[in-house]
């Protein structure tokens, strides 16, 4: 039995037991709807990868210096990227929600091996940061509305 609409791998998150698959919830893991299984519910697999393929090509042509080009989106549950940003007055925010489903995905810094680009993303905005390894706080570089 398929635990996920979206083909992600539920049995490895680690949250099953939070959540118990969004198939079972119909679409609405951590008791929300999830905009993936929306997507899919709605113009099937096949468009939400053509959505995750458009994406990744607004995400590379950020042109953000030092990332190499994202290759692909993964849903994953905001818990996993939810982190604090430093503002210019010291404090910090978070911008996600950690019961929602993002597309995400990590890549090498090319200018510091001890730093990654977190990639995060849905229907509404475009988010890229650079992190320490091992960090919860990034740099925040883009926070774009789609």
């Amino acid at each position: 039995m398929e635990l996920s609409i979206c083909g992600n791998n539920c049995p490895c998150c680690g949250l099953r037991v939070l959540c118990g698959g969004c198939a079972a919830a119909d679409g609405n893991p951590f008791g929300k709807p999830c905009f993936a299984a929306r997507y899919i519910k709605t113009g099937g697999k096949e468009a939400f990868e053509a959505f995750k393929n458009q994406l990744a090509t607004e995400v590379n042509r950020l042109d953000v210096p030092g990332m190499p080009p994202v290759q692909k989106l993964q849903p994953t549950n905001g818990r996993f990227v939810n982190m604090a940003y430093r503002l210019p007055g010291g404090s910090r925010v978070t911008l996600l929600k950690d019961d929602a489903v993002y597309l995400t995905c990590y890549l090498p810094c090319l200018f510091d091996e001890s730093s990654f680009f977190s990639v995060v993303a849905d229907m509404d905005f475009l988010l890229v940061s650079l992190c320490g390894d091992g960090s919860r706080e990034g740099e925040l570089l883009v926070y774009r509305k789609r």
